[in-house]
């Protein structure tokens, strides 16, 4: 039986030939396909073989593979799943995973648990780790088993979380919500850094490769130097794979952050920001760096009295004020660069601000 595969991560210069002559080093490949947007790579293929077999030889070879300064992500193409009635395989999200564990620890780890089918964690474009991973189990009660076991375990210094991949989650969604669409805090995106001459027709079209795209809006500064975009996704497993895939990809020449949009939670007055005094050479990609390590922050600015001349302070915005009490605990008196770092909570931080 024939078997699909999506890899991604590609260079954008990379052809379908070049796909075709990387895989056929394992396996005989029927097909291989860039997906395209007016003539220019989106940075992801598809590549099919003539069995099952083959396709997990060349995802066992290539994924996690580095491929012309790129990380290659090569896992089952989410297509044929969908036609399968017959698998009882069950997919798990594995959260707060230290940043050098490889695809392979997290799948010796899981077998211990039961039959790993398949195992991959997902990588920014420089190729490093985005702390989390998704490792499919060969049934549900392995992935019962394997969620007793390994959930709250310390794995590298780091206490796993692990539940059922919500990416999975589309019936369940239809039972709760119904057939109609809501948009929600879950299934609506931030898009940041985008050309001012974007269009939402444009954003519409890179996100259709991630799901079914209910809205798209795209905003422009006062000064219209900038643009920021909003995409609402049909269902929240869409929303967190338009993240996966696309957030620090390359879009008409500019590196885009994608995110949940936090709207919500400024209206309701549960975000929560932290100051910090830092280093003067630190800037505000060094100070979200930081804080991304067991964190998730919305935000992240460092004040600056010039261009090129910091002020020595900077904010993180974090979802929730739980997050940010956390954050202080974790890096108040941490040191930086050879100086202590000051986190404590920004006085002037409210559920309102922009």
């Amino acid at each position: 039986m024939a078997a699909q595969l999506y890899v991604g991560n590609l260079p954008f210069s990379a052809t379908w030939q070049d796909l075709k002559e990387l895989f056929r080093q394992v396996a005989v490949v029927d097909r291989a396909n860039i997906a395209q947007k007016n003539g220019r790579s989106k940075g992801f293929g598809t590549v099919t073989f003539k069995s099952q077999e083959d396709a997990l030889a060349v995802i066992e070879a290539f994924n996690g593979y580095e491929y012309e300064g790129r990380r290659l992500e090569v896992r089952f193409d989410k297509a044929p799943h969908k036609k399968s009635s017959e698998s009882n395989e069950a997919p798990l999200y594995v959260g707060n995973l230290d940043w050098s564990v490889q695809w392979q620890d997290l799948k010796d780890l899981f077998k211990e648990a039961g039959r790993v089918v398949h195992c991959e964690i997902p990588s920014d474009p420089q190729g490093r780790s985005k702390g989390f991973g998704i490792v499919v189990m060969a049934s549900n009660l392995d992935a019962e088993k394997a969620k007793d076991m390994f959930d709250g375990y310390v794995f590298c210094n780091r206490e796993l979380q692990v539940r059922a991949d919500r990416n999975e989650s589309k019936k369940e969604h239809k039972k709760e919500f119904g057939s109609k669409p809501h948009e929600t805090g879950s299934n609506r995106l931030y898009i940041g850094n985008l050309p001012i001459s974007t269009q939402w027709q444009d954003l519409k079209d890179l996100f259709k490769s991630v799901g079914t795209v209910i809205r798209s809006n795209v905003i422009q500064d006062k000064e219209g130097r900038s643009a920021s975009g909003q995409i609402v996704m049909a269902t929240a497993a869409e929303a967190e794979l338009g993240i996966q895939r696309l957030n620090g990809v390359e879009f008409q020449g500019s590196i885009i952050t994608v995110k949940l949009d936090d709207v919500s939670e400024k209206n309701t007055g549960v975000s929560a920001g932290a100051t910090i005094y830092l280093p003067f050479s630190a800037r505000w990609q060094d100070l979200k760096d930081i804080f991304r390590d067991g964190f998730n922050p919305i935000h992240a600015v460092v004040a600056m009295e010039s261009a090129t001349k910091s002020k020595g302070y900077g904010m993180v915005k974090f979802g929730t004020l739980e997050e940010a009490e956390r954050a202080i605990a974790v890096y108040n008196g941490a040191v930086l660069s050879g100086r202590t770092l000051a986190v404590r909570m920004d006085k002037y931080s409210s559920g309102n601000e922009e």
